[in-house]
């Protein structure tokens, strides 16, 4: 064998590691990789737990300021139709919304009652009492009692 055919044999100065062996230190690193992708994961399931009940808490109280912005709603609008003799539902079928009345200062309660008050003169609804109401006018004349007697 001649001296080039020795140095082709030859192992090299400096071994690269055998596939066994980068297998077993590929395992060791792969659990270790695991046991930090575990811990970082279930931090990330806690956090993401967290911004859930957040989010559940946030639904919560909006649910319950558009539940008490209905409730204003509907006290704004019946007080704005209070005398006219309009229902809500009718001041709806012509159209109107409270919504259009909200405005960035809030409700234009002055412009809703006047709205109310145009829509019932358009169906021909007199609002308030009527001014006869308690003034005696609708009773017969009163009576003495020897009126009373005469007619028994």
């Amino acid at each position: 064998m001649s001296d080039a055919q020795r140095a082709e044999n030859a192992p090299p100065a400096h071994e690269e590691p055998d596939e066994a062996q980068e297998a077993v230190a590929g395992t060791n690193d792969a659990e270790n990789a695991g046991s930090e992708d575990e811990g970082l994961v279930a931090k990330l399931r806690k956090e993401a737990a967290g911004h859930r009940s957040r989010l559940r808490e946030a639904e919560t109280r909006a649910e319950a300021a558009e539940s008490q912005r209905d409730a204003l709603a509907a006290f704004a609008l019946a007080e704005a139709l209070r005398g006219t003799r309009l229902t809500p539902e009718l001041f709806a079928a012509d159209g109107h919304e409270l919504a259009s009345f909200i405005g960035e200062d809030g409700l234009d309660a002055e412009r809703l009652r006047a709205t109310a008050r145009d829509t019932a003169k358009k169906y021909g609804l007199r609002g308030g009492v009527s001014p006869h109401t308690g003034t005696g006018g609708e009773r017969p004349a009163s009576r003495t009692w020897g009126d009373a007697l005469k007619q028994g």
